[in-house]
């Protein structure tokens, strides 16, 4: 007899909602779409009448997005946007 494993329904959902989601937003037009999940920042961005995964934001390109998502997953808030905007800040002269 073969098995296969449980699902892990927790990791499948989280895989699937963007997708929806996205269907969503293209029928919209919105150009961009930016989803938080498994500890990462994930850009989306509408060409050709499909999302495509992307490493910038076209909006902010200049943003790095690893960085912020290290902030983002901090447990003190006001801590995290403290060091992010010093660590964006540009070196004093």
């Amino acid at each position: 007899m073969v098995t296969t494993p449980p699902l892990d329904t927790h990791q499948d959902h989280w895989m699937a909602l963007p997708i929806d989601k996205l269907e969503n937003y293209r029928r919209m037009g919105v150009p961009e779409v930016w989803f938080w999940m498994a500890d990462q920042l994930a850009v989306y961005q509408l060409q050709r009448g499909a999302y495509q995964q992307m490493d910038r934001s076209q909006f902010l390109p200049d943003l790095d997005l690893s960085l912020l998502s290290g902030y983002i997953a901090s447990e003190d808030q006001y801590d995290a946007v403290t060091e992010f905007l010093a660590a964006i800040a540009p070196p004093l002269q």
